[in-house]
């Protein structure tokens, strides 16, 4: 080859060198970003420079999110989840679930298991629905020792389309910890596994009350009539309160079902019999809960008119800056015509020669609110605004309690801005009630509304409790009741998206079940109060007015 011909060979080589490793050294400096706030930067700056990363094709932007992000704060680590299974390419998606694996850390295995459950959902654009995860993904997380992760196998399972998924829900029936017992016997029912009912049944029986709810749960859905007698003998000896409530719904709900069974039998022997048709088919809902009973607590038109409040309660109160809106004040009632000077002690009249005309005092004065004074109540009255119709209903409420019922209230605003009147569940002794009516009084609007992260303190645990070294979980110490005081959307926080907020709240009280009932006040943006009211088996009770 001639020299020249040599020489430029070369000199294109050195030319396309540099070019082909450009991208590979445009992403050193953003990760190194990353590494550098790891320690000193707030949640939100890490989760910022996660985003800057672009991309996750590079094995090296992999190591480090699979080695540094998921063992950080869970917000980062969900942050990398969303990252990768957004970017990463099938290959770094790969070694990570295969490294994941085999890491010694529970956290590590925990969101490479739920990088796959992201990897199932429809990208940014998309309309399908989200696709359940593989069972040979799932099959080995049953057996994890850290209950976490079967917890989270056990939830991934009850949607596994599979029917392998059924043999290893069964398994998980049999574990040591009462959440994995309690979200199997659900990913049964979900399944309709007819053949597991005898240790669903079984399972009403156990020593933890959660885990007989579930097994009431799954026994309600399933239409199982065969336990119905079952659960006429539990009744006999049932203890918790809690479960008493439920029991008797349960066989309402089971008698519903009988009798629907009877009239479809029915139905289908009409013809034969010469009938046209049977009386009260078909219009009945089936397991509907009462309007007036429900767990314990009759319910009026408003929160007030509760009759009963039993078991371990968390009242949560939102004092965000839009509860200081006044609430709809309904139109008066029309009047009969009075004589000259009747009725009108409410009006101001001018006489100047044209038209009197009268002036109606503003809602602030009608109610003996100071409005030089705000957060402040006169005349004993509190403020027309939502927050100030709450207040009021809540300390209602609060007097009725009895001595025996533990509770705890719960004022939240923005995200880190929440007031909790005890750190436990307290006895609702008459002093106790007393200071904590002076604790509601005390609220004043203010920030945004953090809905999700309220709920999760009331409940007793977070995500980012799941892995802390130390950490106790205490089941008795969780509340069986929620009871949220709200005008609806939230808007900041963890989770702010409805949907998403009633899907997490519907997993944890697979785990913890807490049933949460909603007191919507106003008219707007209130369906997410309704929807999580219903995936908890709550009650939801809306306030549109002041009397």
């Amino acid at each position: 080859m001639p020299r020249y011909r040599l020489a430029a060979a070369l000199l294109f080589l050195c030319l396309l060198l540099p070019a082909q490793g450009a991208p590979k050294e445009e992403a050193k400096p953003r990760l190194k970003r990353y590494e550098s706030l790891l320690a000193t930067a707030s949640v939100p700056s890490r989760i910022d420079a996660i985003r800057e990363l672009k991309q996750a094709d590079d094995p090296k932007i992999a190591e480090i999110l699979l080695n540094k992000a998921f063992v950080d704060d869970f917000r980062v680590a969900e942050a990398a989840v969303r990252f990768l299974a957004r970017t990463a390419t099938p290959a770094v998606i790969a070694w990570i679930e295969e490294q994941g694996q085999k890491k010694p850390d529970a956290r590590i295995r925990f969101y490479t298991l739920r990088l796959e459950s992201a990897l199932q959902e429809p990208a940014e654009g998309e309309t399908r629905e989200p696709r359940p995860m593989p069972l040979a993904v799932l099959a080995p997380f049953v057996q994890d020792p850290h209950w976490i992760l079967r917890l989270e196998a056990a939830t991934a399972l009850g949607k596994c389309a599979d029917e392998g998924a059924v043999p290893l829900l069964r398994t998980l029936m049999a574990d040591k910890t009462e959440p994995v017992r309690c979200v199997a016997i659900l990913g049964l029912a979900d399944h309709g596994a007819s053949a597991a009912l005898p240790e669903i049944r079984a399972a009403l029986l156990d020593k933890d009350w959660r885990v007989r709810s579930a097994a009431l749960e799954a026994v309600v859905r399933m239409k199982d009539l065969e336990a119905a007698p079952i659960l006429r003998k539990i009744m006999e000896k049932e203890t918790e309160i809690r479960m008493i409530d439920d029991l008797g719904q349960a066989l309402d709900d089971l008698g519903q079902a009988r009798e629907e069974a009877r009239e479809e039998a029915a139905r289908e022997n009409a013809p034969k019999n010469g009938e046209n048709s049977i009386p009260g088919s078909g219009m009945e809902e089936v397991f509907t809960r009462s309007a007036t009973n429900f767990a314990g607590i009759d319910y009026g038109r408003k929160l007030k008119e509760l009759k009963s409040l039993q078991g371990r309660i968390v009242f949560i109160l939102d004092c965000s800056q839009s509860m200081a809106e006044q609430i709809v004040v309904p139109p008066p009632a029309a009047q009969p015509p009075q004589g000259p000077g009747e009725g009108r002690k409410e009006y101001r009249v001018e006489s100047s020669g044209e038209t009197p005309r009268r002036e109606r005092p503003d809602d602030e004065q009608a109610m003996g609110y100071d409005r030089n004074a705000p957060g402040r109540k006169t005349n004993g009255q509190f403020p027309p605004t939502k927050l100030g119709l709450c207040q009021k209903e809540l300390c209602k409420a609060l007097r009725q309690l009895k001595p025996e019922i533990s509770f705890n209230i719960i004022c939240y605003q923005s995200a880190g801005k929440q007031k909790a009147w005890k750190q436990v569940l307290t006895q609702a002794s008459p002093g106790a009630v007393e200071e904590a009516v002076a604790f509601v009084k005390r609220q004043a609007p203010a920030g945004e509304t953090a809905t999700y992260d309220a709920v999760v303190t009331a409940l007793g645990f977070q995500e980012q409790d799941l892995f802390r070294e130390g950490a106790v979980w205490d089941w008795k110490a969780w509340p069986d009741t929620v009871m949220l005081l709200s005008d609806g959307q939230p808007t900041e926080g963890l989770i702010t998206q409805d949907q998403e907020v009633v899907l997490s709240i519907r997993r944890l009280y697979r785990v913890c079940r807490t049933r949460i009932h909603t007191i919507g006040v106003g008219r707007e943006r209130l369906a997410v109060l309704e929807d999580l009211a219903r995936a908890t088996g709550g009650r939801f009770v809306q306030i549109a007015d002041i009397e």
